[in-house]
């Protein structure tokens, strides 16, 4: 499980985050579970994305569930 927090200031806005994780060259059948946004897997890079279109203040935690099988 990956979790992100934001910690800006009032007024700001972050966008078009991406969490970039390697994962073992290996991994089959990985599955995914946000709470915000969307993930990816892109197995020739041997890692996933995660993708957040804006994150504000009133958004201040992500979590971001990944199952792999190898």
């Amino acid at each position: 499980m990956i979790k992100a927090k934001s910690q800006f200031k009032r007024r700001s806005t972050a966008n078009n985050v991406d969490i970039i994780i390697p994962v073992p060259a290996d991994v089959d059948s990985p599955k995914f579970k946000t709470t915000v946004g969307s993930c990816r897997y892109q197995p020739r890079a041997a890692l996933w994305c995660g993708s957040i279109k804006s994150i504000s203040l009133a958004a201040r935690e992500f979590i971001i569930e990944v199952r792999i099988l190898d």
